[in-house]
């Protein structure tokens, strides 16, 4: 009997040993590698019974901070029930208008859709060629199951005539092209007021829609949306047709619908953006030319997609190559702004503001990490940056800090507001008596920028009611199309004469005056000044000590009109 009772108390006490030993066995394993690295970093070497002894520590610490957190469960438990029995027993009551909880929600909606586009940037692939597809598509599940709601259905591509060129299912709830037809029947209804809404409710979708040269670009949601990511993405969408195709017409789209089709495919995703990064799909798809249309007609391989991922795709950079080699390091960046003025009837500037760009073309070795600088950022307003722009230190400092894609692109755009001086000055006189009409108009520099003024140019619409015109200029070529539209070509302004359009206009019969007066709309372009006054005051670059930089500007006019 003793003998038994001891035997077994022996069995117990080895059983115990057995258990504590399995408890030990990863955090010896831990502390095998802590050690290792003790020993190549710090150069500190500890032996097995010291080793032993701080397993054991954690063993005991782990087990107390499971009791802490079993105690702390207990607690909660608790407390979510007195709140459940507090919240049956009080009425839920709305927060109040302005309310903090309001603001952050109205907050984090807005700025989704700022970001949505830049963040795609870095949701590449990450997987080979022949998995993609599988992996877009789980990733497709998760995000409808995440955020069903924020997602386009289909993109549409209409010419100027209403017909479909194009069409684009992007889920599996199928859009009917009637959306279409419907959309075309307001627009003429309508007029052009319908035409530039970029938010349009429909009885069935909310369409959000871009023009661009004579093609509209409509998408379509079933459900709401942060609207500023729909049209950010069309937006994105134009200009990669318009940079692969060389142009954005009709005849282009239907000539080259299947390199369309392919960039669609990896520009979205089940309705969410993906890859919008110009350099990125230039590796992925190959721009059409005359070599590949050839091949396609021998080979029967229509398809431009390549067989290898793009090289940026395992960076932490995605919208660089890996490691691209130049002979010579170079970097070019140019100033591009249009500046848009209103001058009333009494020749007085109502408003003048400039809309600009910072374009830029590097060609440099490696991941260079370059920092831009302006003499007075403080001027720029309404900023929107390439994905490749750190926040921070712009937010901070005014500096622009990024590494740049590999070729062209553009790094941020900005607005200039409250200008109060235009280069050129426009004066028109119209004096209508007896059913005939005398126009003069004379165009003229009013403050010298420093630089010459060329390609200048005014165009207006000649009213309904005038039948005939008879104009001159004594420089440059004035001519009068089949619509009525007047344009008057001068080019550069001559330093002895002042440049001047006149003529008759002819009025319908039964009309004494003009009681429409015409708009006038001013060209020019200067090359080697920002009219904004934006100055770049430097452009580093630490990791290259040879480099070449050059800087440009040029300003044109945009929507310049002189209203009678």
């Amino acid at each position: 009997m003793l003998l038994c009772k001891a035997s077994l108390g022996y069995s117990k006490k080895k059983q115990g040993h057995a258990k504590e030993q399995e408890r030990l066995v990863p955090w010896i394993l831990w502390r095998l590698w802590k050690n290792r690295n003790c020993l190549f970093f710090q150069g500190n070497e500890y032996d097995a019974q010291q080793l032993i002894q701080k397993a054991q520590e954690d063993v005991v610490e782990w087990e107390e901070r499971d009791g802490d957190e079993e105690h702390l469960n207990k607690v909660q438990t608790g407390l979510r029930t007195t709140s459940a029995l507090q919240q049956a027993t009080h009425k839920w009551m709305p927060p109040p208008p302005h309310s903090k909880e309001l603001v952050q929600a109205v907050q984090r909606k807005t700025s989704w859709a700022q970001s949505i586009l830049v963040t795609s940037e870095n949701l590449k692939y990450s997987r080979p060629k022949s998995t993609r597809k599988k992996g877009k598509a789980k990733a497709s599940e998760r995000g409808i199951r995440a955020s069903e709601a924020d997602m386009l259905q289909c993109i549409f591509l209409l010419s100027d005539s209403g017909e479909v060129m194009l069409e684009k299912q992007l889920t599996g709830h199928r859009v009917d092209r009637s959306i279409c037809a419907w959309f075309w029947d307001q627009s003429i209804c309508q007029g052009d007021s319908f035409k530039s809404l970029p938010v349009i409710a429909s009885p069935t979708h909310y369409l959000f829609q871009i023009v661009r040269d004579g093609i509209t670009f409509l998408a379509c949601s079933q459900v709401e949306m942060p609207p500023l990511m729909a049209i950010e993405f069309l937006c994105r969408v134009a200009d990669v047709l318009s940079d692969y195709l060389g142009g954005l017409n009709e005849d282009l789209v239907k000539d080259n619908f299947i390199i369309v089709y392919e960039l669609l495919d990896e520009m979205i995703d089940n309705g969410f953006p993906l890859t919008t990064e110009p350099s990125i799909l230039r590796e992925m798809i190959a721009p059409p030319n005359l070599v590949s249309k050839m091949l396609s007609v021998v080979t029967g391989n229509a398809s431009n997609v390549s067989d290898t991922l793009p090289s940026g795709t395992a960076s932490c950079v995605p919208w660089r190559p890996t490691e691209p080699k130049y002979s010579s390091n170079e970097v070019y960046v140019e100033l591009d702004e249009e500046m848009d003025a209103i001058i009333n009837r009494d020749g007085e500037l109502v408003k003048c503001e400039v809309y600009g760009e910072v374009q830029m073309n590097s060609q440099l070795t490696g991941f260079p990490d370059l920092t831009l600088s302006f003499a007075n950022p403080s001027i720029l307003e309404d900023m929107r940056f390439h994905p490749c722009v750190r926040f921070r230190p712009w937010e901070s400092h005014q500096v622009l800090s990024f590494v740049p894609p590999d070729g062209q692109f553009k790094l941020m755009n900005y607005r200039v507001k409250k200008l109060k001086n235009t280069p050129v000055y426009v004066k028109p006189q119209i004096t209508s008596d007896s059913g005939t009409c005398r126009i003069s108009v004379l165009v003229g520099v009013r403050t010298d920028p420093g630089k010459t003024i060329e390609s200048i140019s005014l165009s207006f619409q000649l009213p309904h009611c005038v039948s005939s015109a008879d104009l001159s200029s004594n420089h440059g070529t004035v001519t009068i199309l089949s619509n009525k539209t007047c344009t008057w070509t001068i080019g550069r302004i001559p330093n002895d004469k002042t440049p001047c359009l006149s003529g008759t206009l002819t009025l319908e019969t039964g009309l004494e005056r003009l009681h429409v007066f015409p708009t006038f709309r001013l060209g020019f372009k200067i090359m080697g000044i920002a009219l904004s006054g934006l100055r770049i005051e430097k452009l580093d670059l630490k990791t290259l000590p040879r480099l070449y930089k050059g800087f440009r500007a040029q300003t044109r006019a945009g929507e310049f009109d002189v209203r009678l």
